[in-house]
């Protein structure tokens, strides 16, 4: 199944934001991008962005300031209807005039397929899930997906063939990704219903799902989650052996 992917020369958006969240520095792209002019740098980053955004926005800027937090997941949004993957992190600087600062990069992924603005909301949404592959950016069909896997803030993504890392917490996909077929069995796995060749129980009598590939692991099921689970799949019964 095909994946998109962005690479070669990808062109990254770097914003530079006090803590007060005001804009105090940006390079070219996003300058471009977001039709920001040198005499508009110093105001709120809220002024360049649609109110309803503001929340989830004020969200990842309050992540990004706490000083012990070194994780900062990224957000899709639209922007002047683009869709940007915005990411935002805190830096420590040696220079007493600016001790403590935000950076703010982002992608441009609106040419992506399935990336889409909702208009009711003014946020946008892209059907797909990105990860970066150490040379590119890759959006992942959700059908193309057997596993998620947490591992603490980040998340292992197994396709049938190849493994992926994505900064970002599994309760942070399960939010974005609803309705997709992707369902919780258990607080460190999602997994994708489609692809599940079985499900089998262990000696305990706990049911354990098989994708039936070699690369891909036997995922417990939590037994709180084992009715939903039966809900979802209807005839449970018909995939167990």
């Amino acid at each position: 199944m095909k994946n998109d992917g962005l690479n070669g020369h990808l062109s990254i958006g770097v914003v530079i934001l006090s803590l007060g969240h005001r804009v105090i520095g940006i390079n070219e792209y996003a300058s471009r991008v977001l039709q920001i002019n040198p005499s508009q740098i110093g105001k709120s980053v809220y002024e360049y962005h649609p109110p309803k955004v503001h929340s989830r926005l004020k969200g990842l800027l309050k992540k990004a300031c706490r000083p012990a937090d070194d994780f900062s997941s990224p957000i899709i949004m639209n922007v002047l209807n683009r869709v940007l993957a915005v990411n935002i992190c805190r830096i420590e600087s040696g220079d007493a005039s600016l001790r403590h600062f935000l950076i703010m990069t982002f992608i441009d992924v609106t040419g992506q397929k399935d990336a889409e603005i909702n208009k009711k909301i003014e946020t946008a949404e892209i059907r797909k899930i990105p990860v970066y592959n150490g040379s590119s950016y890759l959006f992942l069909n959700i059908p193309s997906i057997y596993l998620i896997k947490s591992e603490g803030n980040y998340c292992r993504v197994f396709t049938e063939s190849e493994q992926y890392y994505l900064r970002v917490t599994l309760s942070e996909i399960e939010k974005k990704y609803t309705g997709e077929k992707l369902f919780k069995v258990h607080r460190s796995f999602l997994v994708n219903l489609d692809n599940v060749h079985r499900i089998i129980q262990n000696v305990k009598g706990q049911n354990i799902i098989d994708f039936n590939k070699k690369d891909i692991p036997l995922v417990p099921v939590a037994r709180r989650r084992s009715n939903d689970l039966n809900k979802t799949l209807k005839v449970i019964k018909g995939h167990v052996q």
